[in-house]
């Protein structure tokens, strides 16, 4: 299928990707991650929720090289401590929030 040239400029570009993505620890008894497909446009702003334990952490390591995939891809236009920061964004508000609760 090709797109016509303005179809083709209204296209955002593609700047955070995993394909088929699986993880797991203990050599395979926790699946983590199970065939995970996701994908950031250049300009969107994404917020991973779900319960504790679902993979949001562990989907947030891979993406900044914090930790290794089993199998399937990811590909990041944009530089990988970016990731990082925003993984450590994450992990001081989820920290700030629980010191703040608990006095």
């Amino acid at each position: 299928m090709n797109l016509s040239t303005a179809q083709a400029s209204n296209q955002k570009r593609i700047v955070l990707r995993a394909e088929g993505v699986w993880k797991s620890y203990d050599d395979g008894t926790i699946a983590v991650l199970k065939g995970v497909d996701f994908e950031v446009a250049e300009g969107e702003t994404v917020a991973l929720c779900g319960p504790s334990g679902c993979g949001k952490s562990t989907l947030l390591h891979l993406f900044g090289g914090l930790d290794s995939l089993d199998r399937g891809a990811y590909r990041s236009t944009v530089l990988r401590s970016i990731a990082t920061a925003i993984f450590c964004v994450f992990c001081a508000t989820r920290w700030a929030s629980s010191f703040s609760s608990t006095t």
